[in-house]
């Protein structure tokens, strides 16, 4: 008899996949709660809101346990993340006692495949490697940032008001910003979550500091300023936590280049100013106040000046400034809140402003098209890259956003800036042959962090070595030291 052929291979059906997603988000006190039946009370914020109470209950103490636990083999450095088949889990103990969990659903494919019996079955096959632990820390600290940016901390809330005044704000603050963000589309860039500096001449630069020293001494109400052109910062007074959060805040909000803008019409009880067009509508700042009075001739006017909290706690006022794509930002100290929302300020603040800022931006458009064709030369390259500089947040890349990577790419640098990060002292340089891509390589140097992706499939080390030293004579000088 002719011998049985063998079977065809059967292979796996993808027949769905599903990005990463928001799972919960909640916020406890473990001083709270302590008395048999009071565990609730513990639960200061949570969601989804859907969930019973017995359940929110548990998983607060669940996580309460892993903190416990944790802190007895590390007691320095508390607990910072959960693994599980299906989910990561990211901690965040920011001030006294008080703790926030970010749980995210790992991103998933659903697979047909038949079993022993020849039987059509569906599971689901979860992918850890695409949410790491060190973008979901930056993100959960960059919620908390945000709500103490616009609400102050915890600790102050509570000393001022109460907890439940508390309870309060973080449920009209969070849920809103935390649904939100898309969780698919994480990578290296939100983690990073630097700021994008502007090269300009020292004299420039010289003059812009100048101005802003000038209108200090002049209105001693401004505490600290801000200056950006283009989306990138060129002069600030804040510290660099405070403005890495404003900066975040401003991208998010008031992308120059942008939005058809009406700050009167913001609900005076939103949980964060909003500066974002209605979908559809063409960009385009209004030049002026984008907060403060509506009007600089109706004494009427409608006051729309945000509290900001900075510093330690301290509350300011925030006036945003726009001239010709320059953005100036003016914190006020709450000394006088009457005369800080008049109209009379802001019309006096702005016939010492506009005419300085149209002399600066003339300034820096000079620079910028003096210096363009310098920089055209060194465009053509079949790489890109990303710098980022721990110490003064700067970061720089020759991508106009992440997406112009595919999403493996996008996956490599995670990797390979994870393992930078968690071998602060045994690994400098992580090399990836990508096919069919090319190369990823990532390098570390101190505070400074570079990372190229080279688009040539039939390169070896040395010539990748050679690109990379091109770049960093080319585009950073001294900056990047290997």
């Amino acid at each position: 008899p002719s011998p049985s052929l063998p079977s065809p291979l059967v292979m796996d059906t993808t027949l769905s996949e599903y990005a990463a997603s928001l799972a919960e988000f909640y916020v406890f006190d473990p001083r709270l709660g302590r008395s048999e039946g009071k565990e609730h009370e513990a639960v200061l914020y949570y969601y989804p809101h859907s969930l019973p109470l017995s359940v929110k209950t548990r998983n607060v103490g669940l996580s309460q346990a892993f903190v416990n636990f944790a802190a007895q083999f590390s007691p320095n450095q508390p607990l910072s993340a959960a693994h599980t088949r299906k989910h990561r889990a990211a901690y965040f103990n920011p001030e006294g006692e008080y703790w926030l969990v970010l749980v995210v659903r790992l991103p998933y494919s659903v697979v047909e495949s038949k079993d022993e019996e020849g039987n059509v079955v569906q599971d689901n096959v979860y992918d850890g490697t695409k949410v790491t632990d060190g973008g979901l820390t930056t993100m959960i600290k960059q919620v908390y940032a945000m709500f103490k940016l616009f609400n102050a901390s915890f600790s102050s809330v509570v000393s001022k008001y109460s907890i439940e005044v508390l309870r309060s704000k973080l449920e009209f603050f969070l849920t809103p910003y935390i649904t939100s963000i898309d969780f698919g589309s994480l990578d290296m860039f939100h983690s990073l979550a630097g700021i994008h500096y502007l090269p300009i001449d020292k004299n420039v630069y010289l003059r812009i500091q100048c101005f802003v020293n000038a209108l200090e001494d002049a209105f001693p109400v401004v505490g600290a300023s801000v200056f950006l052109f283009d989306d990138h910062l060129v002069y600030s007074g804040l510290g660099p936590d405070d403005m890495r959060i404003l900066y975040k805040y401003l991208l998010d909000n008031l992308a120059v280049g942008g939005a058809n803008v009406d700050l009167s019409k913001t609900p005076r009880n939103h949980p964060m100013p909003s500066l974002k067009p209605k979908a559809g509508t063409r960009r385009v700042l209004p030049d002026g106040f984008l907060t403060g009075p509506a009007s600089l001739t109706d004494p009427d006017s409608p006051i729309n000046a945000p509290h900001v909290f900075v510093g330690d706690d301290e509350e300011k006022f925030l006036l945003i400034y726009h001239a010709h794509g320059a953005v100036l930002l003016l914190l006020l100290d709450v000394t006088d809140p009457v005369a800080l929302t008049s109209v009379d300020l802001s019309a006096a603040l702005e016939r010492e402003i506009k005419p300085q800022m149209d002399t600066l931006v003339s300034s820096i458009l000079g620079f910028a098209a003096d210096t363009r064709g310098a920089s055209s030369s060194s465009a053509d390259s079949d790489s890109a890259y990303a710098y980022f500089n721990s110490m003064n947040l700067a970061l720089k890349s020759s991508l106009a956003s992440a997406d112009a990577l595919s999403p493996s790419l996008r996956s490599m640098i995670w990797a390979i800036g994870s393992d930078l990060s968690l071998h602060r002292e045994g690994i400098t340089e992580v090399d990836i042959k990508a096919d069919p891509e090319g190369w990823v390589t990532g390098r570390k140097s101190d505070s400074r962090e570079l990372y190229v992706v080279f688009d040539a499939k039939k390169a070896n080390l040395i010539e990748v070595s050679q690109e990379i030293a091109r770049i960093s004579k080319s585009t950073f000088s001294n900056v990047f030291i290997e």
